[in-house]
Parts: structure tokens; C-alpha cells; sequence
């Protein structure tokens, strides 16, 4: 038999299981964090991550039982360590490939920084010409790091039918801006 007593009381959005959640586990994954991710970090923004996933996840009713919320939240915790690192040498790889590329470091000139900006307003424009649906799909996908899974069944569209339409938005918007 299941004992879904705090399941339940997370589901219904009571403030005092929400409190006594973060009050158990805020500590135990702040340690998490340190002892796994040297250096000048925002621990507590890592942290904020694995409980803001974590409460999407019951309010999807993903967790089904009372002691599966423990290892549920630090796997999510482990999932966030990996992302971290990840981005970290993503980013690394992409400052190296520029140092190479460029001897010389480069500052946007004052017509390049004006032009990005009208850029952006270009695309703002464009956006809001969109369908309602297209505008959800981007804004998912792109704000909110929605995967197509999760946008598919948002909408109530098929994957591929969302991995399409954003790849042709995504050509056309191109077009629109002169990319």
C-alpha cells in the first residue's frame, strides 16, 4: 500500500509540507553541491534549481510515494552537477575556439552594438506576427527549456509535428532578420 501522506499535501499546495521539504533537504544539498562543485559558485541558485524541479515534478504527480522523494530530489541534484559541468565546458570550448580564431581581442564597436539592437527589435516584431502556437513553442523552448516531449504534450501536437514547425520557424524568422 502506498503511504502518500506528504505526496498529498504537496499536490494540494500546502505552504507547511512545502516548508518542512525545503527545511529537511536545503541544507543536505547545499553540502551536495560543495562537496561535488569547487570554486566561486552560487550554491544556493543550484540549489533553488533542484527544488523549483522538484515541485513541478509533484504538482505533474510524478512521484508517487511519500519515500520517494528523498532519492527523487537528489536526483535531481545529480542531474543539476552534470548540467553545471556541462554548460561550464561548453562554454570553455566555445572562449577557446574565439582566442584561437582571434589573435587580437575583440570589443563590439558602438555600430555593431547598434545594429544587434536592431536586430532584436526586428525579431520581437516578427515574433509577435507569429500564430499563437508558434509563439508557445518558441517561448517553451527556448524561456521555460522546455524539451519537445514536454512542449508536445502542452499543446496537445505530436514531437515531430513541434520539431518541424520550430526548425521551419526558426528558417523563417532567419529570412525575416537576414541572418
Amino acid at each position: 500500500m502506498e503511504k502518500r501522506d506528504l505526496v498529498d499535501k504537496l499536490l494540494k499546495q500546502d505552504r507547511g509540507s512545502q516548508k518542512d521539504i525545503f527545511n529537511s533537504y536545503n541544507s543536505r544539498l547545499f553540502t551536495y553541491f560543495k562537496m561535488r562543485i569547487k570554486g566561486d559558485v552560487y550554491y544556493e541558485d543550484l540549489v533553488q534549481e533542484v527544488f523549483l524541479s522538484f515541485f513541478n515534478a509533484v504538482s505533474k504527480e510524478k512521484i508517487i510515494e511519500d519515500i520517494l522523494i528523498g532519492p527523487y530530489i537528489f536526483g535531481i541534484a545529480k542531474r543539476v552537477v552534470f548540467n553545471y559541468f556541462y554548460k561550464k565546458k561548453k562554454k570553455d570550448n566555445i572562449q577557446e575556439r574565439a582566442n584561437n580564431e582571434f589573435s587580437v581581442s575583440y570589443d563590439f564597436a558602438e555600430n555593431d552594438r547598434i545594429d544587434t539592437e536592431d536586430m532584436i527589435k526586428s525579431l520581437k516584431v516578427h515574433i509577435e506576427k507569429l500564430k499563437d502556437i508558434d509563439k508557445k513553442i518558441l517561448k517553451e523552448f527556448y524561456f521555460r527549456e522546455q524539451n519537445l516531449d514536454e512542449i508536445a504534450e502542452l499543446t496537445g501536437k505530436s514531437k515531430h509535428y513541434i520539431s518541424v514547425r520550430k526548425e521551419r520557424l526558426i528558417k523563417k524568422l532567419r529570412k525575416k532578420i537576414n541572418l
